[in-house]
């Protein structure tokens, strides 16, 4: 097969997985949206690990005062102690990985994937073929030639993008790639 013939069979079979620019932008400005919600989840979660430790530490003066007025033996002493210091070790533990994951964890593959797959952003029969090799290795493997056609066996998220691509509109496609996205991210 001629290089020529090969390389428009490649494009065209990117197509596939092209979002058109209109859907893109729809779906960068839902990925906005979505940050700014779960933003502003994340700050009352950690306003209110923030308030939790303050009450726990409340308590640790409590707790100690009773101690040194001798209100309170030295065992039940040690043993609330090490209750409520176990308590702030697992609130900051939680405080740590929220501030560590926080929500944008599934947030910037999914906009990278978005901006790669953009009509405008796929590699063209006319531009450089180390770059459209390239792309074409990210996004499928296996690929094989069948009577001068290619035979694509997409990766995944692009299979998503292949199956669903203008069926049912952007946003059942968007939900679909934050499925995968979310699942994939946490394991």
């Amino acid at each position: 097969m001629r290089e020529e013939l090969l390389t428009d069979e490649l494009v065209s079979g990117l197509q596939r997985i092209a979002i058109p620019e209109t859907w893109a932008e729809k779906m960068l400005a839902r990925l906005d949206e979505w940050e700014f919600e779960d933003g502003s989840r994340e700050s009352a979660q950690l306003v209110e690990l923030g308030v939790t430790s303050q009450e726990i530490e409340a308590k640790l003066r409590r707790l100690n005062d009773l101690h040194v007025d001798g209100e309170l033996d030295r065992a039940d002493y040690i043993a609330r102690k090490r209750k409520l210091v176990n308590e702030k070790i697992a609130l900051e533990a939680r405080r740590k990985l929220a501030l560590q994951d926080g929500p944008y964890y599934w947030l910037e593959p999914l906009r990278k994937l978005i901006n790669a797959v953009r009509e405008r952003s796929l590699p063209t029969a006319e531009g450089d073929l180390l770059e459209l090799r390239d792309f074409v290795a990210e996004v499928g493997s296996n690929l094989c030639l069948n009577s001068r056609k290619v035979l694509w066996n997409w990766s995944n998220p692009f299979s998503l993008l292949a199956e669903r691509r203008l069926r049912k509109g952007w946003q059942p496609l968007l939900s679909a790639l934050r499925t995968y996205f979310e699942s994939t991210t946490l394991g």
